[in-house]
């Protein structure tokens, strides 16, 4: 038989960006609109599907790291559920458990994927973590974990090669000491790191730390040993030289992060004291804690309203005229501005590669300005976007889009299949868009596969 599928609201919209050529999507038809998820390649060809059959839980999906991904449930707590399978780029399952005690808990950017095993007993109750890695081998590491972290799945950051930071839990894992430790919201935290300096919150302030000094940390209080020992640089007491920043009394450091901009930078953000979620500025530093980039300044009586990272080449400038309306531009690596400051007049934006996604709520479209300043719509060439990476959903969730790896991927609130919205990937250089996928089936339900190991699972 055949099937059509209509590519429909996503459940993890992150995962829809093409990655090593393949992209998660969630699909629907006419008689079914459970989250059912599918594997794709560049041409529109399901490579692995997978049903939604638990009308209580929600199927996951991870990006692919190193060749694999993972599918699995989550419940209404967002607690991962005891259910999941890891497939490579090619839609074939390399590993599957069905176990009630056993819980897909995280992964890293190595492709990493890490398990928890529950055992319990008369006289015991213990929660041991596993890895399953890229090379396919599965492996118990001798660390006790708490049960909290085993039954939420959670994002990572790796701040050495030996210690790796698991966000929703404000836990850190040490590899190297097989050791397991956490902290609360209000104690510290690590924001970002590019592997050799990370950024430490402790209390409301920053610290960046090398990270060869963490790959010995086993508590919280290692870590305010190192920052209490000149290890580290408080960046939250440099003084700030930008006039902008100097002049506007009511901007407030809010967050660190470090940038993919320029290797070892880092960038931190200001806001104003009535508004926490709407960036105002950005300062770019080193690990010196030098600010190594400043943005241009204009007339006296324009202001910034909101700056965007680099996304390739670029980053995106929001002003707000004399005249009181809204303008946009963008700037080079040296400060430059591309070009003279475009007025627009739309309900929300965001950038992406140099590019400028204008949301247009009135016929829900977008007014995209490209790098040279000139007009754009989705499904014309937007050649150079490509470089860039952006995740983005609309105020209200009206729209979600994701760019990346020679494709949009669009999702508007407007346009609806049987209950849930439709999806559409729009190739960067105009010649291809995808929203309908179409799937043969062998008589015993099974998904025609050129690949005969296909089916083929390893289990633990």
């Amino acid at each position: 038989r055949t099937e059509i599928y209509q590519i429909s609201d996503p459940n993890n919209l992150s995962t829809c960006i093409f990655e090593d050529g393949v992209a998660w999507v969630t699909v629907a038809t006419d008689d079914r609109i459970a989250g059912d998820v599918a594997l794709i390649n560049s041409l529109g060809e399901i490579l692995y599907f997978k049903a939604d059959n638990n009308e209580d839980e929600s199927l996951m999906t991870t990006p692919f790291c190193n060749g694999l991904a993972a599918v699995y449930y989550t419940n209404e707590r967002y607690q991962s559920t005891p259910e999941f399978v890891i497939v490579n780029t090619s839609g074939k399952e390399v590993y599957s458990s069905s176990d009630e005690n056993t819980f897909l808990s995280g992964c890293d950017a190595n492709g990493n994927f890490y398990i928890t095993k529950h055992d319990s007993g008369f006289d015991h109750d213990s929660y041991f973590l596993y890895v399953f890695d890229s090379n396919l081998d599965f492996r118990e590491l001798n660390i006790e974990v708490t049960n909290d972290f085993s039954k939420r799945f959670s994002s990572t950051i790796g701040i050495s090669d030996d210690l790796l930071y698991f966000s929703d839990y404000y836990g850190y894992l040490n590899l190297k000491k097989k050791c397991w430790f956490s902290g609360g919201i209000s104690d510290m935290a690590a924001t970002a790191s590019n592997g050799k300096t990370t950024v430490i919150e402790n209390r409301g302030e920053y610290y960046l730390v090398s990270s060869d000094f963490l790959g010995d940390v086993t508590s919280l209080e290692d870590i305010g040993s190192l920052l209490n020992k000149g290890r580290s640089i408080n960046v939250s007491t440099i003084n700030q030289r930008n006039d902008i920043v100097k002049t506007d009394d009511s901007l407030n450091i809010i967050r660190w992060y470090y940038s993919s901009w320029r290797e070892g930078s880092f960038y931190r953000e200001y806001c104003r004291k009535e508004d926490q979620y709407r960036v105002r500025y950005r300062e770019y530093l080193d690990t010196d804690g030098n600010v190594i980039f400043e943005f241009p300044t204009f007339a006296d009586g324009v202001e910034y309203t909101g700056i965007d990272d680099f996304s390739g080449d670029y980053a995106a400038i929001y002003l707000k005229g004399v005249d009181g309306n809204q303008y946009v531009s963008i700037v080079d690596g040296n400060g430059k501005a591309q070009y003279d400051p475009i007025q627009i007049d739309g309900d929300e934006w965001f950038s992406c590669g140099g590019y400028i996604f204008v949301y247009l709520k009135s016929d829900d479209s977008f007014d995209i300005i490209t790098p040279e300043g000139t007009h754009k719509k989705l499904g014309d060439d937007l050649s150079g976007i490509e470089k860039a990476k952006v995740i983005h959903t609309g105020k209200y969730g009206r729209f979600k889009i994701a760019v990346g790896a020679g494709y949009v991927y669009y999702c508007k609130i407007a346009d609806t299949f049987s209950g849930r919205r439709k999806s559409t990937y729009f190739s960067v250089d105009g010649s291809q868009q995808i929203s309908e996928l179409t799937a043969n089936y062998n008589s015993d339900d099974s998904l025609v596969k050129n690949d005969p190991g296909y089916n083929t699972v390893v289990n633990s």
